[in-house]
């Protein structure tokens, strides 16, 4: 089987004192970890079809975004949540969406109310979540998929607005197509 690399960045192309190159972990690193954690099984999607949904991923997120999360994922023992490592990876593109230290200031007290500091489509999303919640106090939508429009690239995060104005039962399909994803 042909291993297909997560990211062409290779440690040391980066001189000292210059960013850091991102992490490479190929999909077979992922299917390996995926094994050993017990969640493929012999039902499971074949090697080449998991491969080309994580290829379909990297179309759609941001190169520091892909990589720090699946990074993460490969790197995690098998007993801890991915849900960490979507907020690592959040850390690394939500520029001009999320205010960093108010994110963390909010993981530090999960369990105390919080003010998050956001802006741009995260707004407009968050805010359509709200108006989506049903009588039962519900959205028809997560906002798990807000919180991952910062996985997007310039080019998916441009066409969220043409999924908010969308009836609410049809914005997380929308928002899934473009990339997004619940945690």
């Amino acid at each position: 089987m042909d291993v297909a690399v997560l990211d062409e960045a290779r440690p040391g192309d980066v001189p000292q004192g210059e960013a850091q190159p991102l992490p490479v972990v190929t999909c077979e690193d992922w299917l390996q970890h995926q094994r050993e954690c017990g969640r493929l099984t012999d039902a499971s999607l074949p090697d080449e079809e998991y491969c080309a949904k994580i290829e379909e991923r990297r179309e759609k997120w941001r190169p520091e975004y892909f990589a720090t999360f699946f990074a993460c994922v490969v790197a995690h023992e098998c007993s801890m949540d991915d849900d960490e490592c979507a907020i690592e990876a959040l850390r690394t593109s939500a520029d001009g969406l999320i205010d960093i230290a108010s994110l963390d200031a909010c993981l530090q007290a999960p369990s105390q109310p919080c003010e998050l500091v956001y802006d741009g489509i995260f707004t407009d999303c968050m805010g359509r979540y709200a108006e989506c919640k049903t009588d039962a106090g519900y959205s028809l939508f997560a906002d798990d998929r807000c919180f991952t429009l910062a996985a997007l690239t310039d080019a998916r995060r441009a066409q969220v607005p043409s999924c908010l104005a969308l009836d609410c039962s049809s914005i997380s399909e929308c928002l899934s197509d473009l990339g997004t994803f619940t945690y």
